[in-house]
């Protein structure tokens, strides 16, 4: 697939005061399952069509101020992950 047609995927991390999930962990497996699918970079730059927010715990307390809300997936536990891989697959399949 050619990299103009991936999806555009920014990572954000909290930073760890309180972690009940390893993020670190989650988000490997989130690039290695859409490495074909998505071109990860920074959230703060332009043109991302998605943020992916890996949070250690549900309080979910990293500063996202000036991210478009509708773009954020927060990224909390195991499930989260799951959950997101799945929807990024269908939204490149439609």
């Amino acid at each position: 697939m050619e990299l103009r047609n991936k999806l555009k995927v920014g990572i954000k991390f909290c930073g760890g005061c309180n972690p009940t999930f390893d993020r670190i962990s989650a988000s490997l497996e989130i690039k290695k399952a859409l490495k074909d699918e998505v071109v990860f970079t920074d959230y703060r730059e332009s043109g991302v069509d998605l943020i992916l927010a890996f949070m250690g715990c549900k309080s979910a307390c990293a500063d996202l101020t000036g991210v478009e809300h509708s773009k954020i997936r927060f990224i909390c536990n195991k499930e989260d992950a799951d959950s997101v891989i799945d929807e990024i697959l269908m939204l490149r399949k439609n």
